[in-house]
């Protein structure tokens, strides 16, 4: 097969990544929108507060915003680049950092959102009178609300994102067939590293490497199934991981990312980590399993595949090795070419599967 690298449309793992982002942004402004009426009709129906169609419309719309700009700074700051700082700290801390700085921004938006209704209508007191009875407690109230919210939040990446949603909604509950897309990353010369570095270095070192790829990952659509060791196990749905070619896009943002970050790994750690990786493509069967710990298991002789092309990556000496099958599949992008090995008999296999080396273009 001749090398295929070639310059790729421009939906690249950024452009998924946002459209993700913004959806949720979505969400949680249809979720302030609906609790800002909600509460609003509760008040009224206790007797707190006098029916007002326009008291209705305004904390809708209050409601909305405060969603709105929530959900900007959740997906935009808290899991984005710029809050990877946050991301790093303890849970309890992270919660913590995170529900101040949403009390700051509920607070806003709904000043923000009763100043101009006041300004609109001519009611001075519209604002005034709303600053000295109900908007303490109005803050204190989306607040709690939000607490909620950034649990859940903070949970989903214990789990992996859309994993509770997975198991909430039993869409795994029944093993079902899929074709997935594998992608194993294993880190060279661990073993040695954690010798000369010392188990906490070593550590620093790997935790800051998968912190990383794990970053691009998600930016390209994929899910990360389980970190073993110094080994990342990630999955796309076959038609995510082949549109754009979005699994090679990622294996070759991971490997610029690391070699962006050479003189720090030099510095800090005395060494430029690198992955051996493996590549392959086709039926699995996925299911829940477990009882004390729930979690989706992925059985099948395709991610095994995956796994044993990354060995045979470091007994050849190539940094990566994807099966034929898949590669016929893909574009390959421009930073990445591709050479032909042949076929091998992988372990526990009694046929033969024809490789490709993946290398820097």
């Amino acid at each position: 097969m001749a090398d295929k690298g070639r310059d790729m449309p421009a939906d690249d793992g950024n452009s998924v990544q946002t459209k993700g982002k913004w959806r949720m942004v979505a969400i949680l402004t249809l979720i302030g929108a609906a609790f800002g009426l909600s509460y609003t009709l509760l008040r009224m129906a206790g007797g707190v507060m006098s029916f007002s169609v326009l008291e209705l419309e305004h904390a809708t719309r209050t409601g909305a915003f405060v969603g709105l700009c929530l959900g900007i700074f959740m997906m935009f700051h808290v899991y984005d680049q710029r809050g990877a700082a946050i991301r790093r700290m303890s849970f309890l801390a992270g919660w913590v950092v995170i529900d101040g700085a949403s009390t700051v921004i509920i607070a806003f938006a709904i000043i923000l959102q009763r100043a101009v209704t006041a300004l609109v209508r001519g009611e001075g007191g519209f604002f005034t009178d709303y600053l000295t009875s109900s908007f303490w407690f109005d803050v204190l109230v989306a607040f709690l609300v939000f607490v909620i919210i950034a649990l859940f939040m903070q949970i989903r990446p214990l789990l992996g994102p859309g994993v509770m949603w997975k198991v909430v909604t039993g869409r795994y509950h029944q093993p079902r067939k899929e074709r997935r897309v594998y992608m194993f990353l294993d880190l060279k010369d661990s073993t040695a590293t954690a010798e000369r570095l010392g188990d906490a270095r070593a550590h620093a070192l790997i935790s800051e490497v998968i912190f990383d790829a794990d970053r691009r990952i998600a930016e390209h659509g994929g899910e990360v199934l389980s970190y073993n060791g110094d080994e990342i196990v990630a999955t796309w749905l076959e038609a995510d991981g082949l549109a754009g070619g979005q699994c090679l896009r990622c294996y070759s943002d991971i490997i610029r990312a690391l070699a962006d970050k050479a003189a720090h790994f030099q510095e800090n750690y005395g060494l430029r980590p690198e992955f051996w990786a493996g590549f392959h493509a086709g039926e699995v069967m996925v299911g829940e399993c477990g009882d004390s710990k729930r979690a989706i298991v992925h059985i099948g002789d395709t991610p095994n595949t995956a796994a044993r092309l990354e060995h045979l990556a470091k007994d050849m000496g190539h940094n990566c090795l994807i099966s034929g099958t898949l590669l016929a599949a893909l574009e390959v992008p421009a930073s990445l070419k591709s050479s032909p090995l042949g076929a091998v008999t992988l372990k526990g296999h009694g046929h033969e599967t024809e490789i490709y080396a993946l290398e820097p273009a």
